[in-house]
This record gives C-alpha cells, structure tokens and sequence, in this order.
C-alpha cells in the first residue's frame, strides 16, 4: 500500500485537529488545576480510542492480506528454491570430487618430489580459489541446562542471551502480586497518570 492510499483511507475519517495542539502552556500545580487538564486528558483519550477504532478493522484485514501474500510468495518461491537446491547440491557434489582429485594429484607429485634427484623441478600449484562458495557454521542448543552453565563458568553468558524487556516487566508484575523473590532481580514499581 503506498502513501496515497493511506492517505485517500484516513481523509475519509473526520478528526478535528487544531494547529495549536501545543499544551507546553498548560501548569498543574493544584488539584484544581489537575482536575481541569483531567478534563482535557479525557477529551484526548476519547479521541485517540476513536482513531484507534477507526483503524483496527482495517489493520486487521491488512493483517490477513499480507498473511495471504506471504502464504502466495512461499508456494511460488517452492520450485525455484528445489531447483536451486538441486544445482547447488550437483556442485557441491563436484567441487568436493574436485579437492579429492586435486588432493590425489597433490601427495602424487609430494612423492615424486621426494624421489626425484632436482626436487626444484616439480612445482605444486596451489589449488584454485573457487568462485560462489561459502561455509557457514550455525550453532543449535541441545541441553539449555549445561549450556547456561557452562556460559556462566566461562563469563560468556551475555553474548548469548538476550533480556527481553516484555518477559522482565512480566516477571516483575507477577512477583508484586505474589510477593515472591528472584535471585538478582528487582521489580521497580513506577507511577505515572494516564
């Protein structure tokens, strides 16, 4: 979708929005005060529920469209990548075939170097660099209990795990409520109006 449609989309939708949307002006410092820009805080919260509501019908079938489109481009990409598969499977195939040969070919003339009284004479090539290979080494956790362990020993634990934000204020919720501990954790309680 490009930015025209977008745009033709949400000129159909009415929001009032005045230029001077700028509260920088606005002081809170009484409770009169705070419960005056209360007032203005619900204006803005119906308004953004309502932009919200316009749009979620609609990012829900961009949704399931793009879903469609992934599931179309998968099944037209199948046979290219099987045939790809093949080829590249047929050339791995000869290339190692190739370094067995040249392997051979190698320890062939070692011995008649040693053999030969002007071992000057016989020269090794070295064997040729091969364009459009690449090796590449990925790695699969088989035992995430010794795994862990052994990164902990060796205090290479941060470059492998990952601290996701969303499983730590997760966790920090839950133990509010049941008032639990975890080693090495702390769970901050912050208070902010909405």
């Amino acid at each position: 979708m490009e930015q025209k449609d977008i745009e033709l989309l949400t000129s159909s939708m009415v929001i009032d929005v005045d230029e001077a949307m700028d509260f920088s002006w606005l002081i809170v410092d009484s409770e009169e005060s705070f419960e005056s820009s209360q007032g203005i805080k619900d204006v803005f919260n119906s308004k953004i529920k309502e932009v919200k509501d316009y749009f979620a019908p609609r990012k829900q079938v961009a949704q399931q469209a793009h879903k469609l489109w992934v599931s179309a481009e998968k099944e037209a990409l199948k046979p290219y990548e099987s045939a790809k598969g093949t080829v590249v499977a047929k050339q791995n195939s000869y290339l190692r075939e190739k370094q067995i040969a040249f392997k051979a070919a190698e320890d062939k003339l070692r011995a008649l170097k040693e053999e030969s009284d002007t071992p000057e004479a016989l020269f090794i090539p070295p064997m040729p660099k091969q364009k459009g290979t690449r090796t590449t080494w990925t790695g699969d956790v088989t035992d995430i209990k010794a795994f862990l362990l052994w990164a902990i020993e060796t205090e290479t634990v941060y470059d492998f795990i990952t601290l996701k934000p969303a499983s730590l204020n997760g966790l920090a919720k839950s133990l509010s409520t049941s008032k639990g501990k975890v080693p090495g954790f702390k769970a901050v309680k912050n208070v902010s109006a909405l």
